[in-house]
């Protein structure tokens, strides 16, 4: 895995350290501790390691001295889009399909009051994240095609999968996903756009 810069205010002790900074804290290590020890989940102190990049859902590997290791998953920093990075929405469907898809278990879920924003805690799944280069498990043409058929064969098992039966009906909206999804990104352009371009107008 790539390794990924820690800013020094992304990750704080105590609540009244990351209140000190200009930015709101990723973690707050003491408060995370407490929530981890009161649902059973490993012993001793932190050690963290970003895992991934990009602009989707802050993603954390937590290991602690007793060798145990967790997923945390939370919101990037604000201001965020309506509805976007509902990583309680997240948990709820990957807890739902657990056990008929290939998807990690989702060990604790916290609405906010632990380090500011809701998380959730999943079970680590060995395998490598792949970010600017890949692995050399990956080398070879017929490495590369095996990855891609396992990616195909786990989305079938994704839609293969009786929602209603999961627990998922009244989820969401089953209809107009198109065009709420138009409907967002032209307003995502309207807000950050620098310049006028008819094309997207036309488009």
């Amino acid at each position: 895995m790539t390794p990924i810069d820690i800013a020094p205010d992304d990750i704080v002790r105590t609540r009244e350290e990351g209140e000190a900074n200009e930015r709101e804290p990723l973690l707050v290590l003491e408060p995370l501790k407490d929530f981890l020890d009161e649902h059973g989940l490993g012993s001793g102190e932190l050690h963290v390691e970003p895992v991934g990049d990009g602009h989707s859902n802050v993603t954390y590997a937590i290991r602690r001295d007793d060798g145990s290791e967790v997923i945390v998953r939370r919101p990037p920093r604000g201001p965020l889009p309506p509805s976007a990075h509902d990583v309680l929405r997240e948990a709820r469907v990957l807890g739902a399909v657990h056990g008929e898809a290939r998807v990690p278990r989702v060990l604790a879920v916290s609405e906010g009051d632990v380090i500011g924003c809701p998380f959730y805690v999943m079970e680590r799944v060995e395998g490598h994240v792949i970010t600017t280069a890949l692995p050399p498990e990956l080398d070879t043409v017929a490495d590369r095609r095996r990855m891609g058929e396992e990616l195909v064969d786990a989305l079938v098992e994704v839609h293969a999968i009786d929602w209603q039966a999961a627990g998922l009906e009244g989820f969401g909206k089953p209809t107009g996903y198109l065009e709420r999804q138009l409907k967002r990104f032209l307003g995502l352009w309207d807000h950050n756009k620098t310049r006028e371009m008819q094309a997207v107008e036309t488009v």
